[in-house]
Formats: structure tokens, sequence, C-alpha cells
């Protein structure tokens, strides 16, 4: 369905001049439909005024980025949104914007007005941003390079960047978060397949960032109004700069879209010329088709909300415009804050990145896989059989609608012969009833025997299923910072994330579970009223006790200080932990060693709860009985048990994956396999 929309041109006539020497501003405001003639007006343009008018913006936005007040700010706010409309815009295009019914606006600019607040602008009793999805679109002078246009299709690939840093704490739980609710409102189709990454450095984006359709950042950003090149996305071994983002034009397509969620990153000056390259200037340059950052600083906790508010809309199926719209007016009056007033936009804002389920194309049910049977199938026969009943019955019909019986006397009977034929199939009839009756109450019988007895198939104890894992830090009497702890908790789930047959379920409080268990085990209430603890839905806890050791007067290997960390698994069903359990003395700073313990738990969990599968057939072929939903990766190895045969997996899906062999092994419906 085509959406409508409104357009807004706004141009500088550098060949005019009025009478103060400044230039002029050509403005044309119209909606989708194409007309022969429009019109447009012409203002008188002091762009020393304009300049003003932008830094007010920009200091009062920097100024109050931290500051939860009172209604003060946001009429403030109004008061320099009216005097900017009323610099830009004629009367009669005020009243015009504010007539219009639709829904999606797209901001048409060229290079030279890319710094003016236009999403901020105020009419009578609304801003811009606030009334319509907007979305810009620039004209630009530089030289541009042909990028390719990124296909996209299902599922959509997604990078979510969030550096762990001290600092940081609230970009890595919005990076996991974004992580585990991207598919929350399609279940049963996934939309993303997304992967979480702490550990991200500038180098490895460069080389990496052409294999996304998406890409969230959470974390610092760098402004720099004297070197534009040199804004970009800080990490702690070196920055990704403007200028490298510049340079990845051509080739390959980068991401479609790119989420900056961090300060200042969408503030720019005019785009004069091609050296000048801001952050947003340099991934639409190099073929991002839609760009979203911020004007000003912002504050972790509602930029954090604002993207979880966009992803949420974004991955129900509505427009990206409107994704932010509605992630702009959740928060509108948090807080009396004006976090909501520093995003913005570069692209069309009415594209959809996630279709209806109506909108995929429906499986052919007449393209189904053929059914092969053998030269002495039983089943063979009787379909063919069936085929020439019907045939030669469908004859007879034929013939006795046409009146054709004097060239088949043969098929020709008497009065009697009929009346016995049909006598006959009325028999047929009866006993061909009783017998699918009693068939039925066969199986009627059979259910119910089971169900009495409490009949279970037996489980598959080989095949690895998804489980339910809960990561739990014990730092009991230990001077080890709550920022520091949720920080080190968050990298091991993140880590665990990639391991994806783990289900990560948010538990994370040990005091709570042991609460729990010592009232459920207590005598403060009777044995028939005793509630059991809430321990599920984690199957599997993770248990992480750290000792932190600072004393100065102890040395270890010439370090004063250390850490000892232990982990160990219980399993709820028996309530017992596996042994042994792992333990590592970690010398140094517990912060830079987080990775460390991410790895230490992982090498836990596949130690074990190694990857299983059973070989089975699908489609007349032999695959494996486990896939992408416990984490099978294409390119990863199985061994067969107790036999030296290796199976390479080339391609996955839910439940199932796809291997290549050697033809010279032998390999069989029921052999179990072992990831490597």
């Amino acid at each position: 369905m085509k959406i409508k929309k409104i357009h807004m041109r706004a141009t500088r006539d550098e060949k005019l001049y009025n009478q103060t020497g400044d230039t002029n501003i050509k403005i044309k405001i119209w909606e989708d439909e194409n007309e022969t003639l429009s019109q447009y007006t012409v203002k008188p343009y002091s762009q020393k005024l304009i300049d003003t008018e932008c830094s007010k913006f920009m200091t009062f936005l920097d100024n109050t980025s931290r500051k939860y007040g009172n209604g003060n700010v946001k009429n403030k706010l109004i008061g320099m949104g009216k005097n900017l409309c009323d610099i830009l815009l004629t009367p009669e295009q005020k009243k015009l914007l504010s007539t219009f019914t639709t829904d999606h606006l797209i901001l048409e600019i060229d290079d030279h007005l890319v710094h003016i607040p236009w999403e901020l602008l105020h009419l009578d009793d609304f801003f811009l941003c606030e009334r319509f999805s907007m979305g810009r679109q620039v004209e630009t002078s530089q030289r541009l390079v042909v990028c390719k246009k990124r296909n996209l299709t299902y599922p959509l690939k997604m990078w979510i960047l969030a550096p762990s840093e001290n600092d940081l704490i609230n970009a890595v739980s919005e990076g996991l978060t974004v992580f585990k609710n991207i598919n929350k409102n399609n279940s049963d189709i996934p939309f993303f397949d997304a992967e979480l990454d702490s550990e991200v450095n500038a180098e490895k984006i460069k080389e990496n960032i052409r294999r996304y359709d998406v890409v969230h950042y959470a974390g610092h950003g760098v402004f720099n109004i004297d070197n534009p090149g040199l804004c970009g996305w800080k990490f702690i071994n070196g920055n990704l700069n403007a200028s490298d983002i510049k340079n990845m034009a051509g080739g390959y397509a980068l991401p479609s879209l790119v989420f900056s969620n961090a300060c200042q990153s969408a503030r720019t000056c005019k785009w004069e010329n091609n050296s000048s390259f801001g952050l947003a200037n340099a991934f639409i340059f190099s073929g991002v088709r839609h760009y979203i950052g911020t004007f000003g600083d912002i504050p972790d906790d509602l930029s954090s909300k604002f993207a979880l508010f966009f992803y949420d809309k974004l991955a129900s199926g509505q427009t990206i415009g409107q994704s932010i719209k509605d992630a702009r007016l959740a928060i509108f009056n948090e807080k009396k804050h004006n976090c909501w007033a520093n995003y913005l936009m570069y692209g069309d804002p009415t594209e959809v990145y996630v279709k209806e389920k109506k909108n995929f194309p429906e499986e052919d049910s007449n393209n189904q896989p053929p059914i092969h049977l053998s030269k002495n199938s039983s089943h063979k026969k009787r379909y063919n059989t069936f085929n020439t009943l019907v045939s030669e019955d469908q004859k007879t019909i034929n013939m006795r609608a046409n009146g054709d019986y004097e060239n088949k006397p043969d098929m020709l009977k008497t009065k009697n012969q009929v009346i016995s034929s049909n006598n006959q199939r009325k028999n047929s009839n009866n006993i061909f009833i009783i017998s699918l009756f009693s068939v039925a109450l066969f199986l009627v019988f059979f259910m119910i025997y089971y169900l009495v007895n409490d009949w279970q198939a037996p489980e598959d104890q080989w095949t690895s299923k998804p489980m339910r894992l809960a990561v739990v830090f014990n730092t009991k009497d230990n001077n080890i910072n709550k920022k520091l702890e949720n920080m080190i908790s968050h990298i091991v789930q993140i880590r665990l994330k990639q391991y994806s047959r783990f289900k990560i379920v948010e538990r994370m409080d040990i005091e709570i579970i042991k609460e729990e268990l010592r009232l459920w085990m207590s005598d403060l209430s009777s044995f028939g009223k005793k509630v059991k603890p809430d321990l599920l839905p984690a199957e599997l806890f993770l248990i992480i006790d750290v000792k932190q050791n600072n004393n100065q007067n102890i040395k270890d290997d010439n370090s004063k200080e250390y850490s000892d960390v232990s982990m160990r698994l219980i399993y709820t069903r028996i309530g017992e932990s596996q042994t042994p359990h792992f333990f590592e003395r970690i010398k140094g700073n517990l912060f830079l060693q987080r990775q460390r313990i991410a790895e230490m738990a992982v090498k836990m969990l596949r130690k074990y709860y190694p990857l299983k599968g059973k070989v089975v057939i699908k489609n007349n072929e032999l695959v494996l009985n486990i896939g992408s939903d416990v984490g099978v990766k294409i390119g990863q190895c199985f061994k067969m048990k107790n036999q030296n045969i290796i199976l390479k997996v080339k391609g996955v899906e839910a439940g199932f994956s796809f291997f290549e062999k050697d033809k010279k092994a032998r390999i069989y419906e029921g052999q179990k396999f072992e990831a490597i």
C-alpha cells in the first residue's frame, strides 16, 4: 500500500540577492500528488542570523541534557522553535502545514541547510517532529560515489554495538535489552537475526560492518566542530571517525539502517566541500539509507528507553518514521526532559523494515515433495488400484449419461442384476462402516489407557534442546562495586547469548533465591501450605562466586590485587551442582578481566552441555536434528560417537542442520554426533 506523504523542499538561491546583500531561501510545500503547476516562496536568508539561532538551540540542548526540570525547559524550546519558524516560513506555509492530515513529512534540503533543526520548528501548537513522522533528504554539490543498494531479506542481520566502559553501564544494558526483545512481537517469524558485541573496536567495525543490514551503536559520540572528519564513535583503543566511514564508500553495500544512539551523533555544520564530512554525512555518503542520530547530549536512561520504543514499533511493522515519532512521544513528557527533541533521521520515513505476515509469499501447496515408493511397495499397488477403480467407475457414469449402450453391450445389466449389484454395494458399505467404527473405538480405548497410566513418550536424552539459563553473581561480604558487578554480569550474558543454545533469564540476585529456599524448607508454614520456590523459568543456574582481595600485605607472584573466581552449575530438576567446579585466580583489575570471566563461563557450559544431535531423514535427505535454535553455526563440525567420522555444517534452520560428508563415510539414520 502506498503511503501518502508531504514534501517540504528548502534550498538557498545563491544567484538571487536581496537588499542586505544576503542570499534568499526558496521553500515549496506540497502533498504527494503530481501537479502541473505548483508554488514556491522566496524569503531573505541571513546566514549570520540563522547560525546564531542554531547555536542557541545547540547550547540550550547541551545545557539541559542532564537536567530534569519543570515546564520551563519545554516552554523555552517552544519559544526558540517559534522564532526560527517565523524566520524560515511564511504565514501561508505555516497555515498549510497546520491543515495537513497526512502523517509523513519528507524534508528535502540542500547541504547548506543541514545544520538547522527543522524538526524543532514550532507552529501553532506543535513541533514539526511532534506532528509528523519526519525524514531528511539532502541535495549536495559533493562528488558522490555510486553505492550499491542493499537487498534486504529476512531475517535482517543486526549488529548491536555496546562498548563496555566503566561509565557506560546503561549502554551495555541497552544493547542487551534490545538484543533480547527485538523479535518479541514476532516470535513465530524472527525478522531480525541479532548479534550483540561489547568487546568491539574501530578495526573490527571496518572489517565486518558490511555483513549487516542494521547496526545499532550505544556508546559515546565525538563531535569536532573544527575538523568534522574527526567526528565519530569512541572506543578505548581508538575512535571510528567520519573519515574512516567516508572511505568505505563504493564496493559492497553498507547497512541499510544505522542508529547512532550517542551524544551529538548527528550534529553538523554546513556541508561546504568534499573535505567537510561529519558522521551523518559520511554514513549517508557511503550508501546508508537511514541514519538516526542526535543534535546534542542525551542522558543514558532516556536514550535507552527511546531505542527500545523505536525497535518495538519498527519490529511490529510500522514505518521507520512512525517508529521514531512514537518513540519520541513515549518520552515526550517523561521527567520533563528534552531528550525527545535531540533525535533526527536522514532517509525516507515511509519505508517499512518488517513486513506483515500477510505480505510474505505463501507457500505453493501444489509444490510438495514427490512421494517415492519402491517397486514392490504395497502402497503403490493400492494407489494404482484406486486410480483404476475410479477411472472405470467414471467411464460407466459417462456412458450412462450419454446413453452410449449400443457400443458396450457387455456393460449392460438386467433389472435383477442391477438390484443384486446394489444390495452387494450396500452390504459392502455396511461392512466398511462397521470396520471403521471398530478401529476408531480401539484408538479411543488406546488413548484412555495410556492417559490413565500416565504414559509419556521416551525422552531423547542425547539430542540437545534449548535451555533457560540464569546467571547469578555471589559477591556477598566483598567490597565489589554494584555497578562493576552489573557490568561483569552483562558481559557474561552477552557472551553467552552468542552461545545461543541458552535463553538468558534475568534472575541475578542470589539472595532472593536463597530466601525462597529458606522459607520453603522452614517451619514457618505447614507442609500442606508450602509454596514451591519460584526458581523457574530457569532450568540451569550458573553461579559465579567472586572473592576480591586488595590486601596490600599479601603478594601473589608480585601482584597485590587478585580475585578468586569459581563457577558451578545447578540443574533445577535435580537441585544438584555439576562437579567439578571451575576455579581460577585472576590477577589484576577485575573489570579489565571481564571478558576472561565470560570465556570461563562458556568453556564450562560447553564441557557439561555440548551440542549433540542425531541423523534423521527430512525430504529424503539425511540431516542432523538440531539447528539454529540451539546455536548450530554454518561451518561447525560434528564427530560421530565412537567413530572417526566428521560432518561439516553447510546450512542451518530451526531444528535441522544440513551437512557435508565424505562420500566414503557410511551415514545412517539414528547415528549420534557431538560438536567438536
